[in-house]
């Protein structure tokens, strides 16, 4: 939840300026992750108290089949005592009985399958049982750090990583220092902090025997410094070109995550991909020109797409998609001018491109394929991200250019539903496609008759969320689905409503209520559906 309460804080910000976006950012993703954490909570105390249950079924099982075993054992034994302890009795009953025929029979009842004379053991009444079970592994409580601990987009320790990021960021305001008072030469300050880079991956290699976990910090903190050296060698001391700074990029990146995929280390990849994402804004750029941001950050998620292709790790793939967009939404709404355009389309299309296809490869590459919280994000989180910064920069070019623009995404996701439901394990992510493909098409229709605001996305893959967090049981994308229907409203009303021309014999407000109306009533149908359905 900490993603979705930090998009929804920036764009909320955004109408207020870049700091107040910071800001909400931050606060959004502070309640996100406190509202994950209850509902994780809630879950894992209800399937504690199943796990408990189980338990105790299973282990009265096991005392009931003990005791039965007991019983039959008991009753054999009894028998041959009988018979080995009255011999005379049984001959002369035979021999009295002339011309009888000789019963076998014995007129001893069978002992009852649970006699008190045989009582369980203490060990096994319900309190021992109880105990037992409550002292099991899985139904230990879960501490307060446990809990802190899985809000992070990483697990394990954590604190280690808080310092290794603060040890980049004072890298980073150290070179800003420098910049400031040109204490050495710019040769000399790189190749120092070069050097403090290869040493400290090296110690971080040393440790990997004893403290793997600790050994990954270092090491992701030492690439994270190496990003940052190369940028600034680059943007701001001049001193290497654009060529050999990408091939110093794309070096580092893919050696760093070659080593992580074959260490299986994702916080090594974690933290290499977050100070390579850090990099430019810790240190000022004398340029404010998109072409030098944009180039490094698609670099950057080129080299996150590469990791997706060998290993399934949702952690990077959130980091990518989120720090790209609120990169670029905060360098949007400070910097962006119309001449800027052919720049910003590029890179957004790259983008959308990008962070559509890894939802798919790790589809592939999890052990039950399926589209869960994280895939959910970015499979309806890129085209709602893309289209809104799409309306933005193509707004002025008129409505053509919105037409053409949503019958290309609906395009895009028409082949990609027909492509995906060949696979048998991808029938749900094929679904959701369809489900975009047929929205993109109803948003080109209405942009070539007239122009229509992004209020209707919004309601409509809000509607989407619900449908996806019902099928698989999850609570955060139902809730921000209904979040992202109460923020359509709030924008239709605030924003759209009064802007919005006659279309066809319904005017503005009646239509968009309509919309708004029919996403909330699918929505609650859906809901009623899924609660008959579990009754």
């Amino acid at each position: 939840m900490w993603l979705p309460g930090m998009l929804v804080g920036v764009f909320a910000g955004a109408w207020f300026g870049p700091m107040a976006a910071l800001a909400l950012g931050l606060i959004g993703c502070a309640v996100g992750g406190l509202i994950g954490s209850i509902a994780r909570s809630r879950r894992d105390d209800e399937l504690r108290a199943l796990r408990r249950e189980v338990a105790r079924l299973r282990e009265r099982l096991r005392v009931f089949e003990v005791d039965a075993v007991g019983a039959a054992a008991s009753s054999t034994r009894s028998e041959a005592t009988v018979a080995s302890a009255q011999p005379g009795a049984v001959a002369t009953s035979t021999a009295d009985t002339t011309g009888a025929p000789t019963s076998t029979s014995t007129s001893t009842a069978p002992p009852p399958l649970y006699p008190d004379a045989n009582p369980r053991p203490a060990a096994w009444s319900n309190d021992a049982l109880d105990g037992a079970t409550a002292s099991a592994d899985f139904v230990a409580p879960v501490s307060t750090a446990a809990r802190i601990d899985a809000w992070l987009p990483f697990e394990g320790n954590w604190v280690a990583r808080i310092g290794g990021l603060l040890l980049l960021i004072g890298v980073g305001f150290a070179l800003n220092y420098a910049w400031d008072h040109l204490l050495v030469s710019w040769p000399m300050r790189l190749f120092t902090v070069a050097l403090v880079a290869g040493s400290v991956f090296v110690l971080g290699e040393r440790f990997r025997a004893q403290r793997p976990a600790y050994a990954e910090v270092v090491q992701g903190v030492a690439v994270g410094i190496g990003y940052l050296d190369i940028y600034v060698a680059h943007a701001v001391a001049l001193l290497i070109g654009p060529g050999p700074a990408l091939g110093a990029f794309v070096v580092l990146g893919a050696a760093s995550l070659a080593w992580a995929v074959r260490r299986e280390a994702p916080v090594l990849a974690t933290l290499a991909a977050t100070g390579a994402f850090l990099a430019p804004l810790l240190v000022d750029s004398p340029s404010s020109a998109p072409l030098p941001l944009f180039g490094y950050y698609a670099l950057v998620n080129a080299l996150v797409l590469g990791a997706s292709l060998q290993r399934a790790w949702r952690g990077l793939n959130l980091l990518g998609f989120g720090f790209t967009a609120g990169v670029g939404v905060l360098w949007g709404l400070d910097q962006y001018e119309a001449r800027h355009y052919p720049v910003v389309q590029a890179f957004l299309i790259g983008f959308f491109l990008l962070y559509a296809t890894i939802p798919v490869l790790f589809a592939r590459r999890v052990a039950s394929p399926r589209v869960g919280w994280v895939d959910g994000t970015l499979v309806f989180g890129a085209p709602l991200l893309a289209w809104t910064l799409q309306y933005a920069i193509a707004e002025p070019l008129g409505e053509r250019a919105l037409a053409v623009s949503a019958g290309a995404l609906a395009l895009f996701y028409a082949l990609g539903a027909f492509v995906l439901a060949r696979v048998s394990t991808m029938r749900l992510l094929a679904h959701a496609h369809a489900f975009l493909a047929a929205l993109f098409f109803a948003l080109a229709v209405l942009f070539a008759v007239d122009a229509y605001p992004t209020f209707l996305l919004w309601s409509v893959q809000g509607a989407l969320l619900v449908w996806l967090g019902l099928r698989q049981g999850e609570r955060a994308v139902r809730a921000t689905g209904y979040l992202m229907q109460l923020a359509a409203a709030g924008y239709f009303v605030v924003v759209a409503g009064p802007a919005i021309g006659q279309i066809g014999w319904l005017d503005a407000w009646r239509f968009g209520c309509i919309v708004i109306a029919l996403a909330a009533f699918v929505s609650a149908l859906l809901v009623e559906r899924a609660a008959r359905a579990d009754r």
